[in-house]
Formats: C-alpha cells, sequence, structure tokens
C-alpha cells in the first residue's frame, strides 16, 4: 500500500507523475483533521467559476479546473467539511468542494488525444511562466535604471520632507494643548495671568507654523 502524503506535497507529487504519463490511479490523501480517505480523482466544484469537474483523472483539484485553468490552493474534506490546504500560502478562500451533482462514470478516451491536450495545456502553463519570467526581470532592469533612481530619490526626499513637517507641526499643537493644561491648572484662581500665559503661548505657536 502507497504512503500518506502530505497535502501540501501532494500536488507536486500528482504533477510528477503527470509528466511521465497519463494519471491512472489516484493519490492517497488524507483529511489532517478526521484521517478519512480523499482521492485525487474526487469529482470537485471550482469555487472561482463554479465549474463542476467530472475529469479528475487529469483535471483533478490537484492539478487545476478544466474551465477556467485555476488551481484551488485548497479544499474542503467531504467528510468533515473542515479546510486542507494544498500549499503553504494556506489561503482558504477558494476551495475545491466534492461535486453535488450525480457524477457519470467517465469515459473511456483516446490517450494520444488526453496527452495532447495535456502537452496543451501545459505549453500554455510554460508560455505563462515565461512571460512572467521576463516582466519581472524588465522590471528589476526597470528599477536599476538611473531614471527610475533618480524619480525614487526625488519621492523618498518628499516623503522625508513631509514626515519631517507633520512631525513639527503635530509636535506643535501637542506641546500647545500641553501648556493650556498647566496653565490652566497654575493660574486657575489669577484669570489675568492664565489670560497672559495663554496669549505668550499662542505668539510661539503661531511663530513656529
Amino acid at each position: 500500500m502507497a504512503r500518506k502524503i502530505r497535502n501540501v506535497k501532494a500536488r507536486q507529487r500528482f504533477k510528477q507523475r503527470l509528466v511521465f504519463g497519463f494519471v491512472l490511479k489516484p493519490l492517497r490523501l488524507f483529511c489532517e483533521h478526521c484521517d478519512k480517505y480523499v482521492p485525487s480523482d474526487m469529482p470537485w466544484q471550482c469555487s472561482h467559476c463554479n465549474f463542476e469537474n467530472d475529469r479528475t483523472r487529469y483535471y483533478s483539484f490537484l492539478n487545476k479546473c478544466q474551465e477556467c485553468k485555476r488551481p484551488p490552493k485548497s479544499y474542503v474534506c467531504p467528510h468533515c467539511g473542515t479546510v486542507n490546504f494544498l500549499d503553504k500560502d494556506q489561503d482558504s478562500a477558494h476551495p475545491a468542494r466534492k461535486s453535488t451533482r450525480c457524477v457519470l462514470p467517465e469515459p473511456v478516451i483516446d490517450l494520444r488525444e488526453e496527452k495532447q491536450r495535456q502537452h496543451e495545456d501545459q505549453k500554455q502553463d510554460l508560455v505563462r511562466e515565461i512571460e512572467i519570467t521576463k516582466l519581472n526581470a524588465r522590471l528589476a532592469q526597470l528599477k536599476a535604471s538611473p531614471e527610475f533612481q533618480k524619480e525614487l530619490n526625488a519621492r523618498e526626499k518628499l516623503e522625508k520632507s513631509f514626515s519631517e513637517h507633520d512631525a513639527h507641526v503635530m509636535g506643535v499643537y501637542m506641546i500647545e494643548k500641553e501648556q493650556r493644561a498647566k496653565h490652566a491648572e497654575r493660574h486657575k484662581d489669577d484669570p489675568e495671568m492664565l489670560e497672559k500665559a495663554n496669549e505668550s503661548l499662542g505668539m510661539w505657536v503661531e511663530k513656529q507654523l
């Protein structure tokens, strides 16, 4: 009997098996909460587009949705209803769920046709990865350019200037508030001195601003 596979490792294992051909046997997943068996070819509903995935020997919840091509980052255990994470992100926003509709047995199909379809899907994934890599390289090049650094430095100077200005202005207002409270306590029996003290404070505040 095959060993149990941790949920966070299952997707990697599933894709490794795809490299060597069409997946015929489901992987042995077990819920991390109730420890009950969850087959990798379980018919499932995509939480992104609500598509019911029936051809699960390839479009497993460990791979991606046949309709929108998005891979779920978690799945809901069909036994206890708790969420099991499929990667380190621990994102439970759009978990795969067991399909509730009546599912007919997956039809027998031409393996060569299925492998060709699988090849096209993998090709699309690679194209997207290449595009993302190129964009990241372009972004890194842009950030390293003198123009970008000049704009960045100018923005940093403005942010620093504002931070210093804001700290100064708010500091003045805080001091004013504290001093008015002290004046009120110190000259509570002498209204004339209280007025003069606050007048002096007001002149200082105006000068600072």
